[in-house]
């Protein structure tokens, strides 16, 4: 039980999940985990707006990955400090252009972490948790 607090005092210094208004953030928020007390979280994502599920679990910010500005600015833009960095964005599935457009601004990103401070970065992908890829194809 000692590791479990200690994992969650790590977050203690706020959490940015780019892509958390993804389905995969959906369940974690509502279904599984959610944060726990004391945790501040930002999702930020290319809606205009928050979903109306993040009520009341996390601060929103709009990012495009697509746009060096957007990238830059993020950490800027937060509601306070983060420490951890989540990056759980589905890459889109239109071809090598917009790849290599999101890898470059994947390297922006990071920089600015490193740069305002983040400690942790961890990638997730929900087709690897949950394999839904082959039912979204199928």
């Amino acid at each position: 039980m000692a590791s479990v607090s200690r994992a969650a005092k790590a977050l203690d210094d706020g959490v940015l999940w780019v892509g958390g208004t993804s389905g995969l953030a959906l369940t974690f928020f509502e279904e599984e985990l959610g944060p726990l007390p004391g945790e501040r979280w930002v999702c930020a994502g290319v809606d205009s707006s928050a979903p109306a599920w993040l009520a009341g679990h996390a601060s929103f910010v709009r990012v495009d990955l697509t746009s060096a500005e957007s990238v830059a600015s993020l950490f800027s833009r937060l509601p306070h400090a983060v420490g951890t960095l989540i990056f759980g964005a589905r890459l889109p599935l239109v071809g090598d252009d917009a790849h290599a457009t999101l890898l470059l601004h994947l390297g922006t990103l990071l920089t600015a972490a490193a740069d305002a401070g983040v400690h942790r970065v961890l990638h997730i992908s929900s087709v690897a948790a949950a394999d839904h890829l082959r039912a979204q194809v199928g």
